[in-house]
């Protein structure tokens, strides 16, 4: 019996999936009452789809993607992400070990290299955004020794 969650909109009721073959969901909703479904009838991916979740839950998607190709990246999480972390930890001044970088690559499902290529990235970034760029730096300077330099 698959865990009891929690649905929004019309389905505001907790419900809990069983099945008893492959061609029959049975909901056992809150109030006690038990619906049995026919999903045989549904195509192969729609089947999957209500096996794992509910019935309900493949008609929302059948309503919002029919007719599209739905493809799922292999990563879940996305490599932006990982670098928007990364680059939150090195302004904090942390220097990643070996070890870190294993469990980096281990928590967020991506090659050590890549975490490597991640922070790498970050740390260019950051090198480009700290240099000033010279004539800004020329005119700082010449503003601070009390004359305006470039303006003779």
């Amino acid at each position: 019996m698959a865990s009891p969650k929690t649905v929004t909109g019309v389905q505001a009721m907790s419900k809990k999936n069983r099945y008893t073959d492959n061609r029959t969901l049975c909901q056992e909703r809150s109030d006690g009452f038990h619906v049995e479904k026919d999903i045989e009838g549904l195509n192969g991916i729609y089947k999957t789809i209500a096996q794992l979740t509910s019935l309900e839950d493949c008609l929302v998607l059948y309503q919002h993607f029919k007719g599209l190709s739905i493809n799922f990246p292999t990563k879940l999480i996305d490599g932006a992400y990982v670098k928007r972390y990364l680059e939150k930890e090195v302004h904090k001044g942390k220097v990643f070990s070996k070890e870190e970088i294993q469990q980096l690559a281990i928590s967020f499902d991506y090659s050590e290299r890549q975490i490597r290529r991640f922070l790498s990235e970050v740390v260019n970034e950051n090198k480009l955004e700290e240099e000033p760029l010279p004539y800004i730096a020329q005119w700082l300077h010449s503003q601070t020794n009390g004359g305006n330099e470039h303006g003779k």
